[in-house]
């Protein structure tokens, strides 16, 4: 009697154990396949490298200056002069840990909307495996019913 009830309860849990595996695989292939969440996850990319590129060096400046001269030689003299501004280290120490906290948002909410999908997923699930457990159920319940009224037709 104890190992027919051992081997009910493994059996039972292997059921349960095979059904997760099946949510499992509908839970990644959501989140592998759908469109919005592949968009947020492009658009926080997007977003964390429009925050890393505010913190490079501005472009140089050129800039060549013509002087001629009106002397016995006549000579063609230039000046020649390029400038690059910058800022403080700090500054851009200030603006890397921004942009990096800004990385870490975007990735929180792309993560949030991966959960919120997901559990819509599993939700939708579990209440697939319910109405199809609850039908069949009922197909049982149908088919007793008809055993019953043939029972008493019998009868």
């Amino acid at each position: 009697m104890r190992k027919s009830i051992i081997l009910l309860c493994l059996l039972l849990s292997a059921a349960r154990l095979s059904a997760q595996n099946s949510v499992q695989r509908v839970l990644d292939a959501i989140e592998k396949n759908n469109a919005s969440l592949q968009s947020a996850r492009s658009n926080a990319d997007a977003l964390t490298l429009e925050a890393r590129t505010g913190n490079s060096l501005e472009n140089p400046e050129v800039e060549y200056v013509r002087n001629w001269s009106r002397g016995p030689e006549q000579t063609v003299e230039g000046e020649l002069s390029v400038t690059q501004s910058f800022d403080f280290p700090t500054a851009y120490a200030a603006r890397n840990k921004a942009a990096r906290l800004k990385a870490e948002v975007y990735g929180h909410e792309l993560n949030a909307r991966r959960q919120e999908l997901l559990l819509e997923g599993k939700t939708l699930c579990i209440r697939i495996v319910a109405l199809r457990r609850q039908v069949a159920l009922l197909e049982s319940r149908v088919e007793n019913a008809r055993r019953v009224a043939a029972a008493y037709a019998s009868r």
